[in-house]
């Protein structure tokens, strides 16, 4: 085997991993900026804690009532009326 044949192995095989290294580089991107989308999206529609919290209340609050009305129905042996 000559030295020909190795150079050619050789530029070969770095092409094959330069053409790899850029469709895996391309590939990231385009993931990046699918994640960067995303993470525009969930900002744009973000939710301050100062309007969640009523929300939590009222919210516990029904399952509360739910609560105290399952109890009566398995405790009491009362029909739900309310």
């Amino acid at each position: 085997m000559d030295a020909s044949f190795f150079l050619s192995l050789i530029l070969g095989v770095s092409g094959v991993g330069g053409g790899i290294l850029a469709w895996s580089t391309r590939r990231f991107e385009t993931f990046d900026a699918r994640i960067d989308k995303l993470e525009v999206s969930v900002n744009r529609e973000f939710i301050r804690k100062d309007e969640v919290v009523p929300m939590m209340d009222r919210l516990e609050q029904r399952v509360q009532r739910i609560d105290e009305k399952l109890d009566r129905i398995i405790f009491d042996g009362r029909r739900l009326t309310d």
